[in-house]
């Protein structure tokens, strides 16, 4: 290795390829699989009413505010029918979405307008279903306001303060929000009344929503749901916990089928170039090893120098690799800012394990032909 540096460094090189295409192609699967549902697995509601049938949060859903305010056997004293003083229940809200065209400076991208109520002062209506994480700004619309995604921010260049169109309304962005890029849709957030004259060209705010949202007491949210359940058969309730669940097997039966085929046949091109890459690096220096047989190495000590460069030029490309995928991941976020990536220790394990056995098992296969050299014939012209 030390006497060989250039090829030495080109067989790491080729270890680090594999190991980033690995790790990447992972990372992009399973920030797919696990932040498609951040918003809701970041939300503060612990209910989700949804219409019958409706499983998830990429399942539409059409609730009548009436049929939720009489189902739920509560006064429909707000617009989601939920009692202020309701035992187990803190907040609830509604939210009304639909997916939209934004338009600025003459450029459209399509985004998911979500609307939700603003929290009401001394009362328990309000506050859910907006934006998770503020960076910067107001995260509280009022009409004719707009909270952006970071994301959506970046790839159209929004700044506080900017005018943006969305559907037939003209909206001032007044904040900035993380959270919401989903992958397949960006999440922006207005005014519930704003969005029921984008869904439902009504100014009354009343009438359809898409999702109840309810924050509970701690400990007393199944307590909530079986009690809404009880009351109303129209109508489907759901732990977040839950709920973000069953969004994330929607995408699992969909998209994720088709990234899952993507990581199998990189894993397979990845083992061929680890497995040629240290194979043949050992197959070069046989006239070496030949050399070392005819002047008394045991078999077993030019078993071990093969598996010791194995293991080195496995440990450094690896660790080569690794470091390159955060490094594309980064590099990835800045190009195409909707890019979601997520790197798990627990993936880097398996990945580094795989790369172990695929190195051990290229190696031991030109042992055995090292083995079999007739040291004679290293010295023949």
């Amino acid at each position: 290795m030390l006497a060989s540096k250039g090829r030495f460094l080109f067989s790491v090189a080729g270890v680090a390829v594999a190991a980033l295409l690995l790790l990447f192609v992972l990372a992009l699967y399973r920030g797919w699989s696990e932040r498609l549902t951040s918003y809701l697995d970041e939300s503060k509601a612990d209910l989700w009413i949804v219409q019958k049938g409706s499983e998830s949060f990429f399942s539409p859903s059409i609730i009548s505010e009436n049929t939720v305010g009489l189902g739920a056997a509560y006064a429909p004293s707000g617009s989601d029918g939920v009692r202020v003083g309701t035992p187990g229940i803190v907040k609830t809200s509604s939210i009304v979405g639909r997916t939209v065209r934004v338009n600025h400076e003459r450029e459209k991208y399509d985004v998911y307008i979500m609307g939700f109520e603003p929290p009401r002062e001394g009362s328990t209506l309000g506050g859910l279903g907006g934006p998770v994480r503020m960076k910067r700004g107001s995260g509280v619309p009022a009409r004719g306001e707009i909270v952006v995604d970071d994301v959506l921010a970046r790839i159209a260049g929004i700044n506080i303060g900017d005018e943006v169109i969305a559907g037939e309304l003209k909206f001032r962005v007044v904040g900035i929000s993380a959270g919401g890029n989903l992958g397949i849709s960006i999440l922006c957030f207005v005014n519930r009344s704003d969005a029921s004259v984008l869904v439902l060209g009504s100014n009354s705010g009343i009438g359809i929503v898409n999702y109840v949202l309810v924050q509970t007491e701690p400990g007393r949210a199944r307590e909530v749901k079986a009690a809404i359940e009880s009351k109303v058969q129209i109508l489907s309730v759901f732990e977040r916990e839950q709920f973000a669940e069953q969004s994330r097997e929607v995408l699992r039966k969909s998209v994720l089928p088709i990234l899952g085929l993507v990581v199998g046949l990189v894993f397979i091109v990845g083992a061929i170039v680890v497995g040629l890459t240290i194979y043949t690096t050992t197959l070069e220096k046989e006239r070496e090893f030949g050399v070392m047989k005819a002047l008394g190495t045991p078999a077993r000590r030019l078993t071990g120098i093969i598996i010791e460069q194995s293991a080195v030029c496995c440990v450094l490309g690896f660790g080569a690799g690794l470091g390159l995928v955060f490094v594309a991941a980064w590099a990835a976020r800045l190009i195409v800012p909707q890019f979601v990536t997520l790197v798990l220790w627990s993936d880097v394990l398996i990945v580094f394990a795989a790369t172990a056995v695929i190195s051990l098992v290229a190696s031991v296969l030109p042992a055995s032909r090292i083995q079999r050299v007739d040291p004679l014939t290293v010295f023949k012209a």
